[in-house]
């Protein structure tokens, strides 16, 4: 179990996840399992974002969930609000599952399979710490 204090209270979390280097950068990715619509799971690896709001998939993706429908979304980074594609499906991320809104949309990094969004982990209490490269979670925030 990890404690992280940095101003205020001292909190505890059970799970700490290492960011993963790739090409001297750090990121924190994350395993994130996906009901398709041949209710079967398909478990991706994303990028945790704590600035994105939905979570993010390539077009690539598209093909194995529900019909969506298109909606006017802002970009990520600098890109200008665009349309794209939001549909619906059962999330699991450790251990848990929820109903929530995937957008189908172009991912800036090729290493993954898109972004996970604060959509995707509003159950959970976390604490991203970017200079020792490691994100933490607790099932009971």
């Amino acid at each position: 179990m990890s404690q992280v204090k940095r101003n205020g209270p001292t909190k505890k979390f059970e799970i700490t996840i290492p960011f993963t280097e790739i090409n001297g950068e750090w990121y924190p990715i994350v395993e994130v399992s996906f009901r398709t619509v041949f209710n079967e799971w398909l478990k991706l690896l994303l990028i945790f974002d704590t600035g994105a709001e939905p979570i993010v998939l390539k077009p690539d993706y598209a093909h194995v969930f529900p019909s969506g429908t298109e909606e006017l979304l802002g970009g990520i980074g600098e890109e200008k609000p665009h349309t794209a594609l939001a549909t619906e499906t059962e999330v699991e991320f450790l251990g848990l599952v929820h109903k929530c809104e995937i957008v189908i949309d172009k991912v800036p990094k090729p290493f993954v399979a898109g972004i996970f969004g604060r959509d995707g982990f509003k159950a959970f209490g976390f604490g991203f710490w970017e200079s020792a490269r490691e994100l933490y979670v607790t099932l009971k925030p």
